[in-house]
């Protein structure tokens, strides 16, 4: 704790890291939603607001981070209206507090990582993290180590040290990408290169464990993604561990879903279907049924989550300006929550929030791309190439569930900012050796 009050940055760290643990005891109010991670990430919050002024940010990443200030400030302003038309007063300041914590560690992270060495660090911590979901996820795949906690005891999918199984992907399938920088990097020990891609076969078990339909597809856009970016163009890397994790994965994998998809004998069921087979069949099954019929592919393979952006929409109308408030809409529409960021800040905070979500997120997608382009060495290109394929995975999984209520959907665009400042290592003007030699000489 002292470390973390003269150097708050280590509390992020550590935050990142203890994001990959959110089983946690029920507290009165917030039941489990407060993990050992949000204590850390309050204490340093704490520290560094005790150290005095804020730190300034680049113009370029307070232009992006502007976004977000607006976003939350409608999200609160619409809980609080909320309020005056008969909300949950508890519910409302409970959502109303998760966005509000999430914001302040989001700027937290921006303006204490504001350095290359403090990025590595970050991304370390958050990839230690993701390893430790993964080789637990993992031996309770292969039944190797199976506790109860691993695993949801109703539908048997795997949850490894997650408060369920929803949350795997959302931590572990964007650090990938860290993984595939490991693995490619020249610089880097063989033996954490292979590592990184044992960790990268390893979660593709994981992954499909989760009996996710959007694990699934989160996890055939990586394999696309990286094979496109780590394949193509000229760039300082070594492809051959790629290549072979590609292969492995086209080959084995490709095999096993053929395999599944084509196999008509047992139709599925949320009980009887195994978790590394349902979201293969869910889609087999629904792709069957669709046949011949005018559906959208939105209806088709959204199912209750179809129905909930429906609801969403429907009733969109009573209140586009600020919408029903944070948390509420399932309470006010007697439905599950709406499985959708953009979506769900629509009906609860209104049209303008949900403008500003997606600025914020454009924002930031074109702030890699424009990193990208000014970087000079195809190695820091490499870099923000992965650096996008996170944001763009991430942004994949909002589609299914309100990432505002999950610590990613804060850290990940936190460092994606902080990603920016790699570029000061080439914009620094180098040292003029020559001039040095003849200013000695004299």
């Amino acid at each position: 704790m002292a470390r973390i009050v003269k150097q708050p940055v280590i509390g992020i760290y550590i935050f990142l890291f203890l994001s990959s643990i959110t089983m946690a005891p029920n507290f009165p109010i917030v039941g489990d939603r407060l993990a050992f991670a949000d204590f850390v990430m309050g204490f340093t919050i704490l520290a560094a607001w005790a150290q005095g002024r804020p730190r300034q940010v680049e113009p370029r990443l307070r232009q992006v981070e502007l976004f977000a200030d607006i976003l939350i400030a409608l999200c609160t302003v619409s809980s609080l209206l909320a309020l005056l038309v008969g909300g949950d007063p508890v519910r409302v300041f409970l959502f109303m507090a998760i966005y509000l914590y999430g914001y302040v560690v989001f700027k937290t992270i921006v303006r204490h990582v504001d350095d290359v060495e403090k990025f590595k660090m970050a991304c370390l911590a958050w990839g230690l993290g993701a390893a430790l979901v993964i080789v637990v996820g993992f031996l309770a795949s292969t039944g190797i180590y199976k506790p109860a906690w691993t695993f949801d005891a109703k539908i048997n999918r795997i949850s490894a040290t997650m408060k369920d199984s929803g949350q795997v992907a959302s931590y572990i399938a964007p650090a990938l990408l860290l993984y595939v920088y490991v693995a490619t990097s020249q610089q880097i020990k063989p033996i954490y290169r292979i590592a990184a891609i044992g960790l990268c076969g390893m979660a593709v078990v994981v992954l499909l464990g989760t009996g996710s339909r959007i694990s699934f597809v989160m996890l055939l856009f990586f394999v696309a993604y990286v094979g496109f970016v780590s394949l193509t163009g000229k760039r300082r890397i070594s492809r051959a561990p790629v290549i072979l994790f590609l292969a492995a994965v086209l080959i084995g994998g490709g095999s096993y879903v053929v395999s599944v998809w084509s196999d008509t004998s047992e139709e599925y069921g949320l009980l009887t279907t195994s978790p590394f087979e349902r979201a293969i069949k869910m889609l087999s099954m629904q792709t069957r049924q669709g046949l011949g019929v005018p559906t959208s592919l939105l209806e088709q393979y959204g199912g209750t989550r179809y129905e909930e952006i429906s609801t969403a929409l429907e009733h969109f109308p009573e209140s586009p300006m600020f919408g029903v408030g944070s948390g509420m809409f399932s309470q006010t529409f007697k439905t599950n929550e709406v499985h959708n960021s953009a979506f769900a800040l629509l009906i609860e905070n209104g049209l303008f929030a949900f403008l500003f979500f997606c600025l914020w997120w454009a924002a930031i997608v074109m702030l890699l791309i424009g990193c990208r382009r000014h970087a000079r060495s195809s190695q820091l290109k490499f870099v923000y190439s992965l650096a996008i394929g996170v944001v763009l995975v991430f942004l994949l999984y909002q589609m299914t569930t309100n990432g505002l209520r999950q610590r990613p959907f804060w850290f990940v665009p936190a460092l994606a900012l902080c990603s920016a400042r790699l570029l000061r290592t080439e914009e620094q003007p180098k040292p003029d050796t020559a001039g040095m030699v003849v200013a000695a000489a004299r």
